[in-house]
């Protein structure tokens, strides 16, 4: 099999393109992005490195989630968190729990005690219309979570598409069920009006392997690692008036605990709630404002299946109200302004009525809440020699934490087919409420972290049916929010560690053409300004613990006819290190060294099969038998977390 796949490589390699088979180079590069700012801009144009998946892409890619498609972008990688669950890490830095700002047609989705998001099996990925990454800040136009990252999920009915469709796919491993999933979209548009509803019901096995603990007792994880997920997602469209809500819940089975086996299985559920109403008012061609109201309910973590007295015992219920305002303005063919504010009212309580539960607010307390602000501006100047981007954000509290002032400053020039970008951000990451808690227990409130963030990119159009992309970057964070445990008070606790960075290298490249795409990406990082040598590899101090310094993917698809086509994706990582067990004799965590790694999927996609609307899809993953392994990103006392082995995979799609 490892032959055939290799085969398939070369022979989609040799006339082929990751993208939608029908569009050029230059439709996808002049392809207007709207997660930069209130107003669309061209890929080329915008103050930050971007990469945009379209709908085409995701269904030829065979993607069985995000995780799949965001671990082929450069940067992207996936560890273990506790409790059977997956962190994101990006350009080597954890970005799980405040770092990262992942939202669904704008709906922000980290929770709101921790920031922390699993994308396991949980988005409908065949309900997408495209996501679009910033590859970087995006602090000064969204605020918190959006440190060092953004990725914006748009989903079919986000972007008013007229579809009705239902979707059926059925994966299995060699001895078990490795997914089924239904999803449903219903859509109706009017003449100034619009309505979207999908639903999505998931049952997901993490893995069919054996999890073994640093001290050796093992957990076989085949028909006992389920994630059970549900997300209902409504948009609505009546003028100017839109509302937008979301329902999201996942329910995960899990024994790995905090690193050692339990003695039986436990459940964490994951709720999540949110709605958004906004108003799109234009007094002139050139003005927008845009009023909006949001309300968001987290219940992250929640594990209520334990006596109130269990130190796993989790009953946290957050909210978060949000007002806010923003508008646009064209002044002039080559002015641009662009501002705004927001206010947010965050709370939290524990439930459990036992006075003896173990979680608790500082001062015992059951609840606990403060309230922010932030105003932002932002100009765009086009000048002949380049077009300036310069942007500012205040956000301010009523004392919980110190303000965070952050500026953003980017320089872009097109030569023609080939265009120049350089971007300064100084971003930052508000500490969370159960962040601002452990602070407290450890003795030192929290202070704001912040990073600045130097890119430098460049583009360049060969021809219509190739491009190529190369990028560089360094990440000075300081204030790093870093989690520790306190071993003297048995607390959860939270510090500002001090300095925590990267530098390193992306490049891509792609060809387009009616019946064929290719992509090749690759990434390389270093670990930089290490102030807490926690998160890099003893005696390889430029090396981050769980990370691979390189990783190159290869997506490609050939259509064999007009219906069918032959897609593959294989990703190579490098050698990673990461903590794996313990000395019996001394206790101290034995680091292991995981060897390179290639992984690769193959999948074959038949549109209208046997009637116009009805796809088929059939495809295998993990061809090599690779078996990879999700390693935590310090020493965490959790032993490297197995994914699935080989998993067969159908598909049944009708849009009608």
């Amino acid at each position: 099999m490892k032959r055939l796949g290799l085969a398939l490589l070369l022979y989609c390699a040799s006339g082929s393109a990751f993208a939608a088979a029908t569009d050029s180079i230059e439709n996808v590069l002049d392809m207007e992005v709207t997660s930069t700012s209130i107003r669309p801009r061209l890929q080329s144009e915008v103050p930050a490195i971007i990469s945009v998946i379209t709908r085409d892409d995701i269904e030829m890619s065979g993607a069985r989630d995000l995780v799949d498609l965001l671990r082929a972008q450069p940067g992207f990688e996936f560890g273990v968190d506790i409790w059977n669950n997956l962190i994101i890490s990006f350009r080597g830095i954890t970005v799980s729990g405040g770092r990262i700002l992942v939202a669904v047609d704008g709906l922000p989705l980290p929770d709101l005690l921790y920031g922390s998001i699993d994308l396991s099996n949980r988005i409908p990925i065949n309900l997408v219309e495209r996501v679009e990454i910033i590859r970087g800040p995006g602090s000064v136009t969204y605020g918190n979570f959006a440190e060092l990252a953004v990725v914006n999920i748009i989903t079919k009915i986000g972007a008013e598409t007229n579809k009705r469709q239902a979707t059926f796919t059925s994966g299995f491993y060699a001895g078990s069920s490795a997914r089924q999933n239904v999803e449903l979209q219903y859509a109706r548009p009017g003449e100034n009006s619009y309505l979207g509803l999908t639903l999505f019901g998931g049952l997901h096995n993490r893995s069919d392997r054996t999890y073994v603990d640093p001290a050796g007792t093992t957990w076989n994880m085949q028909n006992d690692a389920e994630i059970r997920n549900g997300n209902l997602n409504l948009n609505l469209r009546y003028g100017q008036l839109s509302g937008r809500f979301m329902l999201d819940n996942s329910r995960v089975g899990y024994r790995d605990g905090y690193g050692l086996v339990t003695d039986r299985k436990r459940h964490a559920e994951y709720r999540t709630y949110l709605g958004d109403i906004s108003y799109t008012y234009k007094p002139t061609n050139s003005i927008t404002v845009i009023p909006n109201f949001a309300y968001q309910v987290s219940q992250p973590y929640r594990s209520t299946d334990v006596p109130v007295t269990d130190p796993t015992y989790y009953d946290p219920t957050a909210r978060n109200l949000t007002a806010g305002l923003r508008a646009a303005w064209d002044v002039n063919d080559w002015l641009a302004l662009s501002g705004g504010g927001q206010y947010n009212n965050t709370y939290a309580a524990y439930g459990g009525s036992d006075p003896s539960r173990q979680y608790l607010f500082p001062g015992g307390k059951a609840s606990k809440g403060f309230e922010r602000y932030s105003i932002f501006t932002e100009a765009v100047v086009a000048t002949k020699y380049a077009d300036v981007t310069a942007g500012l954000r205040y956000e301010g509290t009523d004392g919980t934490y110190n303000s965070a002032l952050v500026p953003r400053v980017g320089l872009s020039r097109s030569f023609g087919d080939t265009h120049v970008k350089v971007v300064y951000n100084r971003a930052y990451r508000a500490p969370t409420l159960e962040q601002i808690s452990g602070g407290i227990k450890a003795g030192t409130p929290l202070k704001t972290e912040t990073a600045d963030v130097y890119e430098l990119e460049l583009g360049h159009r060969l021809d219509d049916h190739n491009s190529l992309q190369a990028s560089c970057y360094a990440i000075h964070g300081r204030n790093v929010i870093s989690y520790r445990y306190d071993d003297v008070q048995l607390v959860d606790t939270y510090i500002n560690s001090g300095r925590q960075g990267s530098r390193g290298l992306e490049a891509e490249y792609h060809y387009h053409s009616n019946t064929a795409q290719l992509a090749l990406r690759y990434s390389f990082v270093l670990a930089d300004n290490l102030h807490d040598s926690v998160w890099s590899v003893p005696g390889r101090q430029s090396m981050f613990i769980g990370i691979p310094s390189h990783k190159a993917t290869v997506t490609a698809g050939y259509k064999i006819t007009s219906s069918l086509s032959v897609n593959t994706t294989a990703i190579f990582t490098s050698e990673r290190y990461g903590y794996a067990s313990v000395d019996p004799n001394t206790q101290q965590s034995i680091l292991k060294r995981f060897s390179p790694e290639l992984y690769q999927d193959i999948y074959f996609l038949y549109k209208d099969a046997l009637t116009k609307g009805l796809d088929l899809g059939v495809g295998v993953y993990d061809l090599y038998g690779t078996h990879h392994s999700y390693l935590t990103t310090y020493n965490s006392g959790h032993a490297p977390l197995p994914a699935g082995s080989r998993e067969y995979l159908f598909k049944v799609s009708y849009t009608f």
